[in-house]
């Protein structure tokens, strides 16, 4: 698990590491630019011509230490400034006097077309505002010029909070990102301008991620060891019994791929209580799973298969029509009166139901994977608000109706209101018809293992988009179907 930072949070880090920790400032920007200078030793060799950009504040005073550094290494290199120079930081004005010193050129933006590299310090992290006149000119010009580019700490005109482009933005083959990684690096559109990722340790003080407040996180590979251990001496009851309640009249995929997908997650048993027309469809794609119809199944017969059911998924697939919302609603009377439920995880249609009927109180201690148009009818806000907007509007219903929220988009966080977790595994490979079942199956399968439901589903959510790459590597995303995901988990965990 690493944690997300905003830029009110970074700054925290850095303030606290100056001014408690005793850390002089000149230090963690020497080891910020040495960060820097890594990168573009590891990527050109000292043919390649560098020109740093360098901005007014200390995101422009790295850029420049990174202009002094690299003539070190035998770089041919100039330094650019652009803006105010009475607006310079002591930092920035101290760096440029040493390259000064040293002779390093410093020339204008007009003989970029003279440089193979380029490294942006014209903005960091502090940037809220949209760029315009000179700024925007600069960004414009670093973005038409062939030259390879190398941000500092955010590609200058990214929000570090949210990803959002202030009118304009670089866009970086590579970033050096200080500390931790930024919540706009991975948020779209700034996931798209940050290019290749580092994270530097630049030395901040360690205990300044105290002091911070409530941090977004998210995980990398070794996080999926956090999957509970199989134990020798089990059996098939031993990992969770699953209620998948799902699927329409001649419509079994979404049933299909839920089913496949918790079993694939590890599930002991799973059944099925879908329409009667899948049945055939069914047995032969999922022989494993223990069918049951809703159109022939009573109310006693639907409480004992309630009572059965550990864990119970609802929604993918089951339409909206009045038999399907009769169905939800029994289900919840019968789950909700039960001194022990299952953990129940709501998706689709069980959600475009209760949004239609203004239940969303019914969605208390559930888990719910709505995607932005779901979102959408469950909040009353626009899709463009959600997405732009999407950390915020998890925490807040997550907040309000006491759920888990998994927001599905390109970036999918995963909410109690509390905690935040930004999924950062997938592919666009993934935007294909049965991903979203296929995610609710393995969010049940994480629960059949014991997890708990937030723990369940942050990992459940970072194992589908990890099943997502592993079939991305085999097919390519432009190939991928809903079943090679699905397919694709098993990789994953065995790594």
């Amino acid at each position: 698990m690493k944690f997300l930072l905003d830029g009110g949070q970074m700054k925290e880090v850095d303030r606290y590491s100056i001014e408690e920790a005793g850390i002089p400032s000149i230090v963690l920007m020497e080891r910020a630019a040495l960060a820097v200078c890594e990168v573009v030793k590891e990527q050109f060799d000292r043919t390649k011509k560098v020109l740093c950009v360098c901005g007014t504040g200390n995101n422009g005073a790295d850029a420049a230490a990174c202009a002094r550094i690299l003539l070190g290494e035998g770089y041919e290199v100039a330094v650019a400034c652009v803006g105010e120079s009475k607006k310079a930081t002591q930092e920035l004005l101290l760096q440029l006097q040493i390259n000064q010193n040293l002779g390093i050129p410093n020339v204008t933006l007009d003989s970029l077309c003279a440089y193979d590299v380029i490294i942006d310090g014209l903005f960091g992290i502090g940037l809220t505002r949209e760029l315009s006149g000179i700024f925007e000119e600069a960004v414009r010009q670093i973005n038409e010029s062939k030259a390879a580019v190398v941000s500092v700490d955010i590609p200058s005109g990214v929000h570090a909070d949210n990803g959002k482009i202030l009118n304009a933005a670089v866009h970086a083959d590579y970033t050096v990102t200080f500390g931790y990684m930024k919540t706009g690096l991975v948020l779209y559109p700034g996931a798209e301008m940050a290019g290749q990722l580092t994270v530097a340790d630049c030395g901040f003080a360690p205990k300044a991620i105290e002091n911070v407040g409530r941090k977004k996180f998210y995980y990398e590979h070794c996080d999926i060891k956090k999957l509970p251990q199989r134990k020798q001496d089990s059996n098939k009851g031993t990992y969770g019994k699953i209620l998948v309640i799902a699927g329409s009249e001649n419509m079994c995929g979404a049933a299909y791929f839920s089913a496949k997908a918790a079993y694939r997650s590890g599930a002991g048993l799973v059944r099925v209580l879908t329409a009667k027309s899948n049945r055939e469809a069914m047995q032969k794609l999922l022989p494993e799973a223990v069918l049951s119809f809703y159109e022939e199944m009573s109310r006693e017969e639907l409480k004992q298969q309630l009572q059965w059911a550990e864990i119970l998924i609802m929604g993918p697939g089951l339409s909206t029509r009045e038999q399907a919302s009769v169905l939800l609603y029994r289900v919840l009377e019968e789950v909700n009166q039960r001194e022990k439920r299952p953990k129940i995880l709501l998706d689709a249609d069980a959600l475009n139901i209760l949004a239609g009927d203004n239940r969303q109180d019914l969605l208390k201690n559930c888990v719910i994977t709505p995607h932005p148009g779901e979102m959408s009818r469950l909040t009353g806000k626009s899709v463009t608000d959600i997405r732009e907007n999407i950390i915020e509007t998890a925490e807040e219903f997550a907040r309000k109706y006491q759920c888990i929220c998994v927001l599905k988009d390109a970036r999918s966080v995963v909410s109690d209101g509390e905690r935040t977790y930004v999924n950062v595994s997938g592919n666009s490979g993934m935007a294909t018809a049965g991903s979203g079942d296929v995610l609710t199956g393995i969010i049940g399968g994480m629960f059949a293992n014991g997890m708990d439901l937030f723990e369940g589903a942050v990992l459940g959510t970072y194992l589908h988009g990890c099943a997502g790459d592993e079939a991305g590597k085999q097919l390519g995303e432009y190939f991928m179907k809903a079943d090679d995901i699905a397919d694709s988990i098993k990789n994953v965990i065995n790594l």
